[in-house]
Parts: structure tokens; sequence; C-alpha cells
């Protein structure tokens, strides 16, 4: 082939991906402003409409999308009282950084090619290109650097364009071979916007990241007994976890910070977009340690808790002291639902606690079941033919207590060590401090069936 045929298809390719990038102009232009209250809108009158980055997008005009993303009470200090590098907002500003968004440009099937003069002082190539090279790497994305040796900060193009012609026909032959997630949007903004929420973990990092949420805090947890596997599939970022029945992820308890929720009359909600293997008991998110210090429950969402009437179903589990509930052996007090999980297909599952009632969804749906004899309760004091209650809902009308537990994401810690390990896949957890309503639920999950 000759070069001059080469420089052909290279215009070719060219015209082709100017199109394309042409066609992503149409889009509006995302501007990301950053800052603490006087950002926000702290105190001004109509703060949606009047604030600085509201009149910033009403200067630029509608070829612009301006997002306020200022925390009110927040610092630029690291070392503040309230850091603002330590809060969701800061989380999403970062979608906004061109290294940030390299994983978009991956997964939007873009290859990337750069051509850098390695003796570069101005904008050396170990802080710049080099960084988002890995980042584009660990996405998954094709990128190609050129090092020209000796070379400062105008490299200027090759004597040879061999190596870019090159390039551009092995990133036509990539085209179509890479996954592209398709982030479920609307789930996402309704989440997002429904009151109370606290956080979301949509689980699109690469092995070996801490898994970080959206919300009131990034909430970074991390990889126990090895990395976890990212799985090309899931119904909220098109990404998920898969839990092999020894790995899990936690937080410290000191740094739960609103994930803490309790106390008489507190209400929480969770929430998770699960594929379970069917094999065994499995928990997916919450605050819940069995064994530490006589027991550290608080809330948490489970899978089939079949010792007292909750076998393959969903469990919402509630505890006040921490331990056991008296006189049995084992804390009794969660809902569950009336519908089976299904093994090995996606479904949404979740739990609600108002203070006073436990209540347990599968894909949106709440069904209540009539009072029943629960196993293993029989020949205690004061039951000696047994405990008759209703499983979904589940009185309990005590509160939740601050009880210490790690929260954690697919084990909890039991006598043995970490046990009741999720076996299966993840696609996001969800936490509110408040009760969803069954509409609210029933919305969530129409949205992820879309």
């Amino acid at each position: 082939m000759s070069l001059r045929s080469n420089f052909t298809k290279v215009y070719l390719v060219f015209i082709l991906l100017f199109i394309t990038v042409n066609g992503y102009s149409q889009q509006k232009i995302p501007r990301a402003c950053v800052g603490k209250s006087i950002t926000y809108g702290a105190t001004i009158e109509n703060r949606e409409a009047n604030s600085y980055p509201a009149q910033l997008a009403s200067m630029l005009g509608e070829g612009y999308q301006v997002e306020n993303i200022g925390k009110n009470g927040a610092t630029l200090l690291r070392k503040g009282d309230n850091p603002y590098w330590e809060t969701g907002q800061y989380q999403e500003a970062l979608l906004f950084n061109p290294i940030c968004l390299a994983g978009k440009i991956a997964d939007a099937g873009f290859s990337v090619l750069h051509e850098v003069g390695d003796a570069d002082d101005v904008v050396p190539v170990s802080d710049n290109t080099a960084v988002y090279e890995k980042s584009v790497i660990d996405a998954g994305g094709a990128i190609g650097v050129i090092h020209k040796p000796g070379i400062g900060h105008h490299p200027h193009s090759l004597s040879n364009p061999q190596p870019i012609v090159d390039f551009v026909l092995q990133s036509q032959n990539r085209q179509g071979q890479k996954y592209r997630p398709k982030p479920n949007k609307g789930l996402i903004t309704k989440i997002k916007k429904t009151n109370g929420f606290v956080a979301l973990w949509a689980f699109q990092e690469p092995p070996g990241k801490s898994r970080k949420a959206i919300g009131k805090g990034t909430f970074p947890l991390q990889e126990n007994n090895g990395e976890i596997e990212r799985i090309n599939e899931g119904p909220v970022s098109g990404y998920s976890i898969r839990l092999d029945g020894t790995k899990y992820l936690n937080l410290p308890n000191p740094k739960t910070k609103a994930l803490n929720i309790f106390g008489e009359n507190r209400e929480v909600t969770v929430m998770a977009w699960v594929k379970w293997s069917g094999e065994q008991i499995g928990f997916v998110g919450g605050m819940w340690n069995e064994y530490q210090e006589g027991g550290k429950r608080q809330y948490g969402l489970f899978v089939s808790l079949p010792y007292y009437n909750g076998a393959n179903q969903v469990c919402g589990h509630i505890s006040r002291m921490g331990g056991p509930t008296e006189p049995f052996p084992f804390s009794i007090d969660y809902s569950a639902s009336k519908q089976i999980v299904p093994k090995n297909q996606w479904c949404c599952i979740a739990f609600t606690y108002n203070g006073k009632y436990i209540k347990s969804y599968l894909n949106g749906e709440f069904e209540a079941r009539d009072p029943e004899l629960i196993k293993n309760t029989a020949g205690f004091p004061g039951y000696p033919e047994g405990l008759i209650q209703s499983k979904n809902p589940y009185y309990f009308p005590y509160g939740m207590g601050n009880n210490g537990s790690d929260f954690t994401i697919g084990a909890v810690q039991l006598k043995k060590g970490m046990g009741n390990l999720f076996k299966g896949l993840i696609g996001g957890v969800v936490v509110f401090d408040r009760a969803l309503t069954d509409e609210e639920i029933h919305t969530i999950n129409e949205l992820t069936e879309k």
C-alpha cells in the first residue's frame, strides 16, 4: 500500500470522525461551577434562578449546560471542618474533568493519539499525557502515544507520518469490539431527586479501585479478600460487581457519617439491583455486625433468611440493641417478602422502615403476608407453642440503635468471621434516610425496567 493511498484513507477517516464529533457538538457544552456557599447560592432568594451559576448559564446561552455543584457549608481548604474534597458534590465535579472523562471517551469507542515531546517542561508528560493514558487504559479504551526524545513543548508532526496512519487504520479495525455501557440516566436522576437520598453506588469502577457513591458523600467502599470483578452488565450504570462468596466491600464505622441512621423515630430505605445465584443466605448492604461486643446490628438488606420464615425472600432487618431478640438465640426482627426472589435474574429488591413497620419489596411490589407460626420459636419462655406474627409488614416500633457497625456490601461479621456472603451480581445499592412510599418504590422499579 502506498503512502499516498494511506493518506487518502486517513483523510476519509478524518472526515468520518469529524462528522461524528460534529454530531456530538450539537449537544450542549457542559460547564461545572465548583465552590462553597457563595457558589451554591446560600441565602439568595430564588437560588435556582439567581445564583452565580444560574446567571452564568443565562449569559452563555442555550448552547451550554451549566451545573451548580456548589456545597453549602463546605470549605475549599483540604484540612477545614467540612472539606469540599470529601463531599458528593466533589465526586460529581470530577465528571467534568477531562481526565475523569477518559472512561466516557473509551466507552464511546473513540481512539486517542497523543504526540509528545519527552523534554517538555511546560506541560510535562509525566503529569499530563501519562496520567490520561493510564486513565484511558484503565477504562478499557484505546490510546497511542508517540514520544519524541529530547523535544520540548512543541513536538510538531513527524517526518514520516506512517505511525499516525497505522494507528488510524488499527482504530478502524477496533470499532464495534468494545463494550459500551448504557447508564440508566432516568433512573439515576429520579434517585438523586428523591427526598431523603443519601448515597448511590453504581459500581462502574474497575477492579482494584474503591467503589464510590454519589449523594451526601462518596463513602468509598474498599475491597476485601482480593479484587472484585466488574461485569459488563447492570441495570443502573451498565456495570455490576460479581461477588463469589468470599469477597465483600466495607466502609469503617467512623466514615459512615450520613449512612449511620439511628434513633427512635428514624426511617430508612435500602434498595438494590441484584442477580442472586440462589445458593445461600446473601447480605446485600447496610450496617450489620452479629458478633463483636454482643452484636452491632442496625439495619440491613438480605436475600434469604430461612431460620425465621424468610427463605429465598427479600428480608429487611432492623435492630435497636444490636444483639439477638430475647428470648431467642438470633435476631428475629426482619420483614420477608411474600414473593420468592428468582435465581440468576436481575431484580430490584428493597426494604423500608418507618419507625413502626418494616416492609419488603420485590420488583417494586409490596405483598402483605398473613400472620403465621414462625419456625424455631416454640419452647422459649413465653412462647410454648411458638410465635405467631406477620412477616410483611413486620411490626417493630422500637427504632434503630447507634450500635457501631461498619457499612458493608456482600457480607456481615459473624462469630466465625465474615459470613452470609452474597453470591451473584450486584448492579447498584442506594440508601435513603426515610421510608419511601409504595408508589415511590414502584416508580423507581418502573424506571429500572425501562
